[in-house]
């Protein structure tokens, strides 16, 4: 993900800024032109785990276990719960993401 000025953010800073939303990973809050709110500890730590991975396709299974603590043989809704919210809190236009993107057959 890169930030308004078109940086890469490749190690965490205080803020993130996205399409005119901020994230304060301290706080936890999203403040936007639409919005302002705390994002719960699920929906940072799936955020956090997509800017880590910039560039890189996240599989379906790798969020299952690494963000919310699954076995690898659990078969939940969560993720794409998940990500689905995530998108509708920090894309412009959740219908044409520009920052979570679905590779078809892969994951995000």
């Amino acid at each position: 993900m890169t930030d308004e000025a078109g940086d890469t953010v490749s190690d965490r800073t205080e803020r993130l800024h996205l399409d005119g939303a901020t994230v304060d990973w301290r706080t936890h809050r999203l403040c936007g032109a639409d919005t302002d709110t705390v994002l719960p500890d699920y929906l940072i730590r799936l955020l956090d785990y997509f800017v880590r991975r910039e560039g890189e396709v996240v599989t379906r299974e790798q969020l299952a276990v690494d963000v919310w603590d699954f076995a690898p043989t659990v078969q939940t809704n969560a993720v794409n719960m998940g990500v689905s919210r995530l998108r509708r809190l920090i894309e412009r236009d959740p219908r044409r993401p520009r920052h979570i993107i679905t590779v078809r057959g892969e994951g995000w």
